[in-house]
């Protein structure tokens, strides 16, 4: 994959995302969210015991569907929205129900490659990176970009 610099972001929703069979993505089609890295066979993402978004082991993929309201492409998961809130010293991906405000927004940074994409905030170069605190939890935090984007690559996987 291509290195990804800040003033390659997309700017507007105006990109098509795709799922890892190369298919459209559709309005309210049921995907799961995966980690793209195909080595981390049994790491996946959760909300099980948690409304924040983190990273576990050996667990089923969280189901999510995509809603585009006014050309934003959203995720949701179990009817609720993926948001960023940001407490001022810490940033996570939560859920809610109301559409999220523009500083709440999560940007879909999407590679031509391989259909993966990357969660950045709407209004900053800040990518989510999974940290792993033990071999079993993780938990998304928010990083600069420093010229080369970074970040977990995830991808949508019909259920």
């Amino acid at each position: 994959m291509k290195p990804l610099y800040v003033h390659d972001m997309p700017t507007t929703s105006d990109f098509q995302l795709l799922d890892n069979q190369t298919n459209a993505v559709e309005s309210g089609k049921e995907y799961f969210l995966k980690l793209a890295d195909p080595s981390l066979t049994h790491d996946v993402l959760s909300f099980q015991y948690s409304r924040v978004l983190h990273g576990t082991a050996d667990r089923e993929d969280p189901i999510v569907t995509c809603e585009f309201i006014d050309g934003i492409t959203y995720l949701k998961h179990n009817n609720e929205f993926l948001y960023i809130f940001d407490d001022g010293t810490t940033a996570e991906i939560g859920l809610t129900d109301d559409v999220p405000k523009k500083h709440q927004r999560l940007r879909l940074v999407v590679s031509d490659e391989d259909n993966a994409f990357q969660i950045s905030m709407w209004d900053r170069d800040l990518f989510a990176y999974l940290e792993w605190f033990k071999c079993a939890y993780a938990a998304f935090w928010f990083q600069h970009g420093s010229g080369q984007s970074g970040g977990e690559r995830l991808i949508l996987s019909p259920v």
